[in-house]
């Protein structure tokens, strides 16, 4: 089904080995307990309610740890929380779109929702579609093509099946990811989607696929709350939501049309001025990070190196380590603090204190994993220079690095001449082919001979204009830049010469290291047995202990 705003990203993350599992795990007893009440009425675009719908909650950062709900015949749910946090809520319906939106859970209430969801659109011109299973493993190779009949509907033929057959269908109408099909006995609700099961039969099963029966209307989504205070993460979500439609539909159509993709922009501008409006009306410093954050992940197409710098500054001094918005960027977080400076000591501190105190099991796991991974490339890089240059390692290291920055700079440069040599041909047979069609179309007149005047000569004036002055500017900038760059480069050059010392003395100096982060790693797996959690557990072992490769026979 078609997933919006930040449900996207964790819509992979859902898709479960056996897919009509529906059991849910229990929340962590760490967190402090509190009793919210959600409940509500899911409606389709028609106004009908929706017998076949289910509701989806989890916290950022942990699909594993959800509840879910199933509405009735009257489309009514309901459902209780007893752990505090922040939330991700979905509303799923079959053959309709699904909407979403991230919302803060704190003190006791009951929060009420009136969903009308959105219907699939198919297009003009049909996909091909193919049937995906438990026989492929509910991937896209190995999936079984369906025929295109005339009345726009697609076919095929199953052998005598002894089990219900479980199936979906991917393509047929534009939509991401896989969906439900039209012909089945009954559906089973996959967290995120929907499987259609088809009862077993001892005689072939003809399997039909009409994407044109599913029910359409232009009417758009809606949802309506009761508290006022959820009200502002819901008109946030959905109206970035909406841009980032907007967005991706013009990217495709830049892709298709064949230009480049470096000269795409996207323009942030309104979003952002109504984000910044809404931070300096609302005074609820939760709502506040939320839109920071917002703020930061917006303009990531179109924004320079030292703004999105600045910005990570910001965000590490306002918003706090402990806070659950972190939760939101688990996947841009050691960008995050790249781009503020890993090596700051503010930095250093602020991951010290999320390792410690941040109540998601999987920020310290992130960071547990980044570090574990920086310490290898660390291990790998000084063994190398070691083993390359066992005396005087570390003069001749980097000789031999700026002997092969040289080489580099000097084919750059000879690679931008060439470039602007070819430019430059380009330009001027334009101009030849300018002046000769000009001549064509206006012939010149012959002017009348005019007395010849000496200029005479005198002393040149000091250019006062503005250019002179930026070129002025520019020069003194890039002298001070250059400075630093020399004073990091002699500090780089103390603090490897220190640590290759170190290493020669003890090869496993950062190894030991690595197995003490991969120590705590192994405490948080066994606190919160998720799976996210585990697979970055195994990823950080095969980091430090990897696999030898096998023999060829």
């Amino acid at each position: 089904m078609k997933c919006i705003g930040f449900v996207t990203v964790f819509l992979s993350l859902l898709h479960m080995s056996s897919p009509y599992a529906n059991s849910s795990t229990k929340p962590s007893k760490k967190v402090q307990p509190v009793e919210v009440v959600i409940k509500g009425s899911i409606v389709g675009a028609d106004g009908k309610p929706l017998p076949i719908a289910h509701v989806l909650l989890w916290r950022e950062g942990l699909p594993d740890e959800h509840y879910r709900a199933f509405t009735n015949r009257q489309g009514a749910f309901r459902m209780k929380v007893k752990v505090r946090g922040l939330y991700q809520i979905n509303f799923y319906g079959l053959f309709h779109q699904s909407v979403g939106f991230p919302f803060l859970l704190i003190s006791k209430q009951t929060v009420s929702f009136r969903v009308r969801l959105a219907t699939l659109k198919p297009m003009k011109k049909l996909r091909p579609a193919y049937v995906i299973g438990a026989f492929n493993q509910w991937k896209s190779t190995g999936a079984k093509k369906m025929k295109l009949r005339k009345d726009g509907s697609f076919a095929l033929t199953l052998p005598p099946q002894k089990k219900p057959f479980v199936y979906q269908v991917i393509g047929g109408i534009h939509i991401f990811g896989s969906h439900a099909g039209t012909q089945a006995s009954h559906y089973i609700a996959n967290k995120g989607s929907y499987l259609a099961v088809l009862p077993p039969s001892k005689k072939p099963i003809t399997l039909v696929y009409n994407p044109r029966s599913f029910p359409q209307s232009n009417k758009k989504y809606k949802i309506d709350v009761t508290p006022e205070s959820i009200e502002v993460w819901r008109d946030l979500a959905l109206r970035i939501d909406k841009k980032e439609r907007e967005v991706w539909k013009a990217y495709w159509k830049h892709r298709k049309a064949g230009k480049p993709l470096d000269s795409f922009e996207a323009n942030w501008d309104r979003e952002l001025a109504y984000l910044y409006l809404q931070q300096a009306h609302n005074r609820d410093p939760f709502v506040r990070q939320y839109i920071q954050l917002l703020s930061y992940t917006l303009p990531h197409l179109n924004v320079s190196y030292r703004t999105r710098r600045k910005w990570a500054h910001t965000l590490l001094k306002d918003i706090p380590p402990t806070s659950p918005f972190w939760s939101l960027q688990v996947f841009n977080l050691t960008g995050l603090l790249d781009e503020a400076g890993s090596q700051r000591k503010e930095t250093k501190k602020f991951k010290q204190t999320m390792l410690e105190q941040h109540p998601n099991p999987r920020i310290r796991m992130t960071l547990l994993s980044e570090a574990i991974f920086h310490l290898m490339d660390q291990h790998a890089l000084y063994t190398q220079a070691i083993q390359q240059f066992p005396k005087d390692t570390a003069r001749r290291y980097f000789a031999y690095q700026e002997k092969k920055q040289k080489l580099r700079k000097e084919a750059q440069q000879k690679a931008i001449l060439k470039r602007r040599a070819t430019l430059q041909k380009k330009r001027l047979l334009q101009v030849k082919k300018l002046k000769q069609r000009k001549k064509q179309a206006y012939p010149k007149k012959k002017p009348a001979s005019q007395p010849v005047v000496v200029a005479k000569p005198g002393k040149k004036k000091r250019s006062t204009s503005r250019k002179a002055t930026k070129r002025h500017v520019a020069k003194k900038a890039m002298g001070t830049h250059e400075k630093r760059k020399t004073q990091k480069r002699k500090k780089w050059k103390i603090r490897f010469a220190r640590t290759v010392e170190k290493v020669k003395k003890d090869p496993k100096y950062f190894l030991r290291k690595a197995l003490k982060y991969l120590e705590q790693m192994k405490q948080v797996a066994k606190e919160y047995p998720y799976r996210l959690i585990k697979m970055e557990l195994q990823q950080s072992r095969l980091m430090i202990y990897p696999k030898s490769p096998t023999r060829k026979r």
